[in-house]
This record gives C-alpha cells, sequence and structure tokens, in this order.
C-alpha cells in the first residue's frame, strides 16, 4: 500500500467559491450604470457617488466593502495555488510508482484510472489555475485601503474578477476530487496485483482469491487473422499454371475465413454500439465481404466443371484488397472496443472511490 501521508482533500473550496459570487453579484446589484453628464467634473463625480455606492451596499461604508473584497481575492488566490500544488503532488505519486508495478496492473486489469494522472492537460489546468491566482492578488493591489480623497476602483470588473476565481476554484476543486479518487482506483489495482503475484504460483491459493480459472476469451481474432495471412499466401501463389483441385481449394478456404471474419465484425459491431461507439463507416465492408462470398461461390463452381474460366486473376486481386481490410478493420475494431471497456471500468472504479470518499466525511 502506499505510504504517501494522508489524502489530498479541498472541503473548503466550494464554500469559498460561493462566497466569492456573492460578493461579485453584491457589487453588480449596488452599482449603477451613471448618465451623460453636462461636464467632466460633473460626470466624475456621479462615477464616484455610483461606485461608493456599490462598495457600500451591505457594508457600513464603501471602505468595509472593498476590505472584504480584497480578503476573498487572497482568499481565492491561496486556495488556487494550494489546489494547484495537490494536482502537481498527486502527478508524483504515480511517477514515483515503479514502471514494472504500473506495467503488471495493466496487464491483468488493462490501462486503467492512472492515465489520467499523466495527462498533458493536467499541466494546462495548473497553469490556467496560477494564471488565476496571479490576477486575483494583482487586482487586490487596486483595492485601496481608505476612500478617502482616492479614486475608487470599479466594482464591475473586481465583481467579474471575483466570478472568475469562484469559476476556477469549482473546476480545479472538481478536478481535484476526480484525481484523488482516481489515485484510490490505481492504488487499489496495485494492491490487487501484488496479492495476484503472489497467490499466483499457488493455484489452490488462485482460486480463493479470485474464484475458477475461466477461459480466456480472444474472440477469434489471432486464429483468424493467421487464417486470413495463410489464405493470402495461397491467392498470391496461385497462377495460370495451378492445378484446378488447389484453386478450388483456396477459393473453398477464402469463403470460410470471409465468413469468419464478418461474423466477428457483426459481434464487434453489436458490442460497440451497446457501448455507444458509432461503427456505421464500417458497414460497407461488411456488403463488400458478402458479394465477394457470393462471387467466390460462382468461380468454384464454374473451377468444378473443370473450365478455365477468363478474368479470376482480377478477381483475385478485388478478394485481396478487400480481405485485408476486413482483417484490419477486425483489428482497429478490437483495440477500440478494449480501450472503451478500459474505459469504463476505470469510471466504475473512481466512482466507487469517490462514493467511499463521501461515506468516510459524512462518518
Amino acid at each position: 500500500s502506499s505510504s504517501r501521508g494522508p489524502r489530498i482533500t479541498a472541503m473548503a473550496t466550494p464554500a469559498l467559491a460561493l462566497q466569492c459570487r456573492t460578493v461579485a453579484q453584491r457589487l453588480r446589484r449596488g452599482h449603477t450604470v451613471c448618465g451623460t453628464a453636462w461636464d467632466e467634473d460633473t460626470e466624475e463625480a456621479a462615477q464616484h457617488v455610483a461606485r461608493y455606492a456599490a462598495w457600500s451596499k451591505g457594508h457600513p461604508s464603501a471602505a468595509v466593502g472593498m476590505e472584504k473584497a480584497s480578503k476573498m481575492l487572497k482568499k481565492a488566490s491561496a486556495a488556487l495555488k494550494l489546489i494547484q500544488d495537490k494536482i502537481c503532488e498527486l502527478q508524483r505519486s504515480v511517477q514515483n510508482v515503479e514502471a514494472s508495478n504500473v506495467a503488471k496492473a495493466e496487464d491483468l486489469f488493462g490501462r486503467g484510472p492512472e492515465k489520467d494522472l499523466q495527462q498533458c492537460e493536467l499541466t494546462q489546468l495548473s497553469q490556467q489555475l496560477a494564471d488565476a491566482a496571479a490576477k486575483s492578488m494583482e487586482m487586490t493591489s487596486e483595492l485601496p485601503g481608505s476612500t478617502v480623497w482616492v479614486q475608487l476602483p470599479d466594482p464591475v470588473a473586481t465583481a467579474q474578477q471575483l466570478e472568475e476565481c469562484a469559476e476556477a476554484l469549482e473546476q480545479g476543486d472538481h478536478h481535484l476530487e476526480h484525481l484523488n479518487a482516481a489515485l484510490v482506483a490505481f492504488e487499489r489495482r496495485l494492491e490487487a496485483t501484488k496479492v495476484w503475484e503472489e497467490t499466483a504460483e499457488s493455484p489452490r491459493k488462485r482460486c480463493r482469491v479470485r474464484g475458477p480459472e475461466e477461459p480466456k476469451v480472444s474472440f477469434g481474432l489471432q486464429n483468424e487473422s493467421e487464417g486470413w495471412s495463410r489464405t493470402r499466401q495461397g491467392i498470391k501463389g496461385l497462377s495460370h499454371k495451378s492445378k484446378l483441385d488447389v484453386a478450388v481449394q483456396i477459393l473453398n478456404d477464402t469463403f470460410h475465413v470471409f465468413d469468419f471474419l464478418v461474423k466477428q465484425l457483426a459481434r464487434l459491431f453489436e458490442e460497440l454500439t451497446c457501448l455507444e461507439c458509432d461503427v456505421s463507416c464500417f458497414h460497407a465492408q461488411l456488403f463488400a465481404a458478402a458479394e465477394i462470398q457470393a462471387e467466390v461461390m460462382a468461380w468454384k463452381l464454374m473451377l468444378l466443371e473443370a473450365t478455365e474460366p477468363q478474368g479470376l486473376g482480377e478477381f483475385l486481386e478485388s478478394v485481396l484488397a478487400v480481405g485485408d481490410q476486413l482483417d484490419a478493420s477486425l483489428w482497429a475494431l478490437q483495440k477500440k472496443r478494449q480501450a472503451l471497456v478500459e474505459d469504463l471500468k476505470a469510471a466504475i472504479e473512481i466512482r466507487s472511490a469517490k462514493d467511499a470518499n463521501v461515506v468516510t466525511c459524512r462518518a
């Protein structure tokens, strides 16, 4: 198990974001747009009065309102920096795990929650949080400690900065919660991998830990790929001097290999559709394969009649093209299915870790 210390949390972040939005709303409600004044002095005075009214709304004076906004921005800046540090710490936690242990867990469970802690997007998020924190601190320097003989800052601009801080806090807190849960799920996988390794040498222990061994389902992809490879070599080896019975056997093998490839594709189509994946672009390949199978049977019958039909070479070139496309699509869809299933498993594990954290916090 991990020994990196207590779990990272940011429990006060949602409340702080709500406070930022509340202060921003009060500033916007208190601000009134001034009309066009007759001269510059009158316009400046009207603007000062409008800004004073906005800053003093809900407070004894405008100075108190600016002081509260300044403190709120400083708190938000500190919280954003804290979230940024915690995200970096979470990434280091995964980076410190030995690559061999990560590989073992992926071999047993597939690629899992740790991928969320290795994404380059986290660097971008971390930079956004840092920028928001810097802007907040810059804004505090524009808020004077007194309203006597000073030009009051624009309350709308301050409100906008507070709202941006609130959004950054909420986004950072959401990502932090997800990454914490992802790390928990990843650590559970590492622990399960360790237990599995300890029991792998003993079938009886392995049975108690994991249950009876189930036959591995390979979807027939490897064998059938080899079948197409052999059939492909046979087709390429045909010539006008080949015996008719050899050509008939190769056409017969081609029909059966195409039949198997089409069935595997159809099954993957059904599974990927259940996983809400669009596979409509592959449908044309099924129709092309069906046409090839029908033509294979026609050529086979002609050869059985001991005739030497014209155009067999051109037809076999079409068979090779469609067969290669089917084989490549099969592997591509298998990888897509595997990735979707792994993402689904990781999402379930992360959700479980989040729920467990909520229960622990309430307890």
